[in-house]
């Protein structure tokens, strides 16, 4: 009897003993085991590498759209070289114990797949120039995650997490990582094609290799080298920025301005008239009619305007005059007591066959000669002239009519019949104008000229 109580006592211990163990595991499962810290990014309550998921690809909440894989932290359509799309994850095949050596390819409980694509035991497992970093085969030299770390990769050994932008270089180092057709200068990705600070810049981007600083005024061109900057309007012509509206020697010239684009060079005479035209330029009163320079006033063929012609053939002051007459020119005068130089009377019209010159001298007061308005009068024939000496009979002078209207010429002391020494009459043939002088300073000078018209 007393055999069987201690058994049963002896019973009831040991389920006492084992309810407390089992109310043990049931406590320590509800407590929960410490939990290692997150060595990735905490996402929505999860630890998400976010170099790889695409729901949150390169951080929290970016998702890749359909189609893409998140690949070092960028949506994109497939994956960097040496990484694999596992189930829509890029993922390093070599060191990934969930895809090792291939996708799918999961290494046991405490394995590591161990840089070459093969499941080890043991955290000593992996293949040389690696280390454990987070239960994980890392190269420390390229791993941007732990990248120049060592040892047992804790702490201060774990290394540096790369930031967005870079990348772990090689030598443990994180370093700028710039897209395809840039390269790393002082720290900045550049495109050298473009970048007018290092223009055609190649390699490390230093030394020989930094290219070209372009000059002020000068940019890159788009193929590396540096080129005249021209405002808009202007091209580059031999090194200079040129309207090709306006300058003469490239006028009209288009694209890079040689060859067939060079424009022309405007011949002696002739502008580029804002068009890219060479065209005539006119000297002032002159006016560009046909390409040819004229004066509207006198030509009949261009009479004040381009193009009018004069039936009669007679232009005068823009207006078409009559023929077969004699046509009032001009007059002019100097004053008692002084002396003047070559002062115009006026130009012989254009087509005028003959010219009357009257001529006064001697008197001892001012007068203006308006034809024959004036105090003195002229009567005019087709080849000879008088001229009347009222109101002071006693007054030199003397009336002419020249025929050669071709040639230069001057009268200075050679009036038929006249004393007169002091007052001179010159022509210009070339542009019809006519002046008068008074070289005496006891004297006066009058003049009335007429041109005879066909």
């Amino acid at each position: 009897m007393v055999q069987e109580r201690r058994t049963r006592l002896m019973g009831a211990a040991s389920s006492v003993v084992m309810l407390f163990a089992a109310l043990s595991i049931v406590h320590c499962i509800e407590l929960g085991e410490p939990v290692a810290p997150c060595p990735f990014s905490e996402c929505d309550g999860a630890c998400i590498d976010t170099t790889k998921d695409r729901a949150h690809c390169g951080a929290c909440g970016v998702a890749c759209n359909s189609g893409e894989v998140c690949s070092a932290g960028s949506c994109a359509v497939s994956c960097q070289a040496g990484l694999t799309e596992c189930d829509s994850t890029c993922t390093n095949t070599d060191i990934d114990a969930a895809n090792c050596g291939a996708c799918g390819t999961k290494c046991a409980g405490g394995e590591l797949c161990d840089g070459k694509g093969k499941c080890v035991g043991g955290a000593t497992g992996c293949s040389p120039g690696l280390i454990v970093c987070n239960d994980t085969c890392v190269d420390p030299n390229i791993d941007e995650r732990f990248c120049g770390a060592s040892g047992d990769c804790m702490g201060t050994n774990a290394g540096t997490v790369c930031a967005d932008g870079e990348l772990c270089d090689g030598m443990g180092t994180c370093a700028l990582s710039c897209q395809t057709g840039l390269i790393n200068c002082n720290g900045t990705c550049i495109n050298p094609d473009t970048d007018e600070s290092f223009c055609g810049a190649t390699g490390d981007c230093s030394g020989a290799s930094a290219g070209t600083a372009c000059a002020d005024g000068e940019l890159c061109d788009g193929t590396g080298k540096c080129a005249l900057s021209c405002q808009a309007g202007l091209i580059d012509c031999g090194g200079t920025c040129t309207d090709p509206k306006t300058d003469e020697s490239f006028c009209g010239a288009t694209g890079d301005c040689t060859g067939a684009n060079n424009g022309d060079v405007c011949a002696p005479g002739f502008v580029c008239n804002g068009a890219g035209v060479c065209a005539l330029s006119c000297q002032a009163g002159l006016t560009n009619c046909n390409n040819t320079c004229t004066n509207t006033d006198f030509d009949p063929k261009n009479c004040k305007t381009c193009g009018t012609v004069c039936p009669g053939g007679v232009c005068s002051a823009g207006t078409c005059g009559a023929t077969g007459v004699w046509q009032f020119v001009g007059v002019g005068n100097s004053t008692f007591a002084s002396t003047v130089s070559s002062v115009a009377i006026g130009t012989l019209p254009a087509g005028a066959t003959k010219v009357a010159f009257g001529v006064w001298a001697g008197e001892s007061e001012d007068f203006d000669l308006t034809g024959n308005q004036g105090n003195y009068t002229m009567s005019l024939g087709t080849s000879s002239c008088t001229r009347s000496d009222a109101p002071w009979v006693t007054v030199e002078g003397e009336c002419i009519v020249v025929s050669d209207t071709q040639t230069d010429f001057l009268y200075d002391n050679n009036y038929p019949n006249s004393s007169i020494s002091e007052c001179d009459i010159q022509f210009t043939a070339a542009t019809g104008a006519i002046v008068f002088s008074d070289t005496s300073a006891s004297e006066d000078c009058g003049f009335a000229v007429y041109a005879l018209m066909p």
